[in-house]
């Protein structure tokens, strides 16, 4: 009898013991890892408004990156290399770029009417590159999106601002 009452609560431990490891092992799969999540695709936004306002709202928030091609006609803005110091990176990721990381940022921005309104397209895409050695060719990685829907805020916060600040003159005024 004392057998079988060992034999039976051993069973139990290993039961037991067994069914935690399963919990775990499911809990373990949906824990995410420190891999950075990819994005397919440029960001985009509609924003209704004029033209040449959203223009200058873009510059604004691409202010702080070097700028290669600033084609107001054409709807292109586009940066030069960013590397280095340079580099955007979220707040919340502990680990920094390696050197061999660098990317260009790009904007276009196409007119339109959206419910009768003058509206503009915007369209945010990074492209990244890193270089494996000095003799390989650079390798293109995915981006996060991050940076972009970040400069897409920005654009649309200068744009709240200037909208605001009109506003309030126009108001003075009268």
């Amino acid at each position: 009898m004392l057998r079988t009452t060992r034999l039976i609560s051993k069973i139990a431990i290993l039961l037991t013991a067994f069914a935690a490891l399963v919990s775990l092992g499911g809990c373990d799969a949906m824990v995410q890892e420190d891999k950075p999540a990819t994005f397919n695709g440029p960001a985009s936004r509609v924003i209704v408004g004029g033209y040449d306002e959203v223009w200058r709202a873009l510059q604004k928030a691409f202010s702080s990156y070097p700028i290669q091609v600033n084609n107001l006609d054409q709807g292109i803005l586009e940066t030069d290399i960013i590397k280095g110091a340079q580099i955007w990176s979220p707040p919340f990721v502990k680990n920094a770029r390696p050197v061999n990381y660098r990317y260009t940022l790009s904007a276009r921005v196409i007119r339109g009417k959206t419910a009768g309104q003058e509206s503009v397209r915007i369209i945010v895409s990074k492209k990244i590159n890193l270089q494996r050695d000095f003799f390989s060719a650079d390798e293109e990685l995915l981006s996060d999106g991050l940076e972009e829907l970040s400069l897409l805020y920005r654009i649309e916060r200068e744009l709240q601002i200037e909208r605001s600040l009109r506003k309030a003159f126009e108001k003075g005024k009268t």
